[in-house]
């Protein structure tokens, strides 16, 4: 049997049994009701300085679909990494639309996500926790299976935040091996890599000097191993 289209008899058949169900809830308080579950994943969403929201937040502009541009890691890395969270993510390229958003260039990969109506709150949390591990800006913490932490992978906010010209970024590796500091931009454009190579583990500071650099937000990411955290910082000249 093909896999999808109108060849595929039970995606026709449910497709079917999903509009009768709307028809029978009704047209408003499904409306009402995707929106509603849209918003909270906004906001849900707006603390995470990895995913930068391109789609209009006018409410009368606004769908249950919603667009991000990631910050320090690609949408294929993403899309990999939610599939262990039981996540299936679509992938597409950037379009025009009306409103203000952070792409000047078209044809940028963005992430897609849409709400409806068998959806919950719940079911969100899950999905932006997993968006927050998937993209770096999760708990950094490394528990042993003690359940103690006497070792960990941390990366302090930088100081200071918002910052003139220069800031320190302090990070704590739990064991020696590869590292790299990186600083993107709100487009994910890389602006400066601060570190790379092998450390030895323990505390260690970097400073980073935005002298030539335009008054906005910046996020860097400091990288160990398969361990990645980010965050924001902001220039203020």
């Amino acid at each position: 049997m093909a896999g999808g289209g109108t060849r595929n008899t039970p995606l026709m058949v449910a497709h079917g049994d999903t509009m009768d169900f709307h028809d029978i809830i009704g047209r408003q308080r499904v409306e009402a009701r995707v929106l509603q579950l849209s918003r909270y994943l906004r906001d849900r969403l707006r603390p995470l300085p990895t995913l930068i929201p391109v789609s209009p937040e006018d409410p009368e502009l606004a769908s249950a679909m919603v667009s991000y541009v990631p910050v320090g890691t690609t949408v294929n890395r993403i899309a990999s990494r939610l599939l262990d969270w039981g996540f299936r993510i679509k992938s597409t390229h950037y379009n025009s639309v009306y409103g203000d958003n952070s792409i000047e260039a078209e044809d940028e990969q963005v992430i897609r996500l849409s709400t409806h109506i068998f959806n919950n709150e719940e079911q969100i949390d899950k999905l932006v926790a997993a968006l927050a591990s998937a993209t770096g800006a999760g708990s950094t913490a490394v528990t042993a299976e003690n359940g103690e932490q006497p070792q960990a992978f941390e990366v302090s906010a930088n100081y200071p935040n918002p910052f003139n010209a220069n800031t320190q970024i302090h990070y704590e590796l739990a064991h020696s091996g590869q590292i790299e500091v990186t600083v993107y931009n709100t487009k994910g454009q890389t602006i400066d890599v601060l570190a790379s190579g092998w450390q030895e583990a323990g505390a260690h500071q970097l400073t980073w000097n935005a002298a030539s650099q335009a008054t906005g937000t910046y996020f860097y990411e400091v990288c160990a191993g398969a361990r990645r955290v980010v965050r924001k910082m902001v220039l203020l000249k």
